[in-house]
């Protein structure tokens, strides 16, 4: 699985588990709406590999449909997976909403979060 997670050319083609085709992946449903699962990651290279693994457990053990998530730093994707965000997905923006920024309140968050769960 860590080959496949790093990308190793002879495994990069394989399935680590097995192939479940998008048709049969299972999406989340949440308040009647269904979701793929959102993975964060950063755009920095340490946690690409256990996103990766992330995904390939969820796809090919659990049948899930998944999409990976690039943040720009720790903090955003921390606050993005708390669903601290307006509902475009947006963080909010310090200087024009400085108290919404830190989401004391509950209807500062999304739920369920817009752009990223995991």
């Amino acid at each position: 699985i860590v080959a496949c997670a790093l990308e190793y050319p002879s495994v990069a083609s394989a399935y680590c588990f097995k192939d479940v085709p998008v048709s049969q992946q299972k999406l989340l449903t949440y308040n009647g709406q269904s979701y793929p699962v959102r993975i964060g990651t950063g755009s920095w290279s340490s946690p690409g590999p256990l996103a990766e693994l992330f995904r390939i457990v969820m796809t090919e053990e659990l049948g899930l449909q998944v999409e990976l998530y690039k943040a720009s730093s720790s903090t955003n994707l921390l606050k993005e997976v708390m669903g601290c965000t307006d509902s475009r997905g947006e963080l909010w923006n310090f200087s024009e909403s400085p108290e919404k920024s830190l989401c004391l309140e509950p209807k500062d968050f999304q739920d369920p979060p817009v752009n990223v769960w995991v």
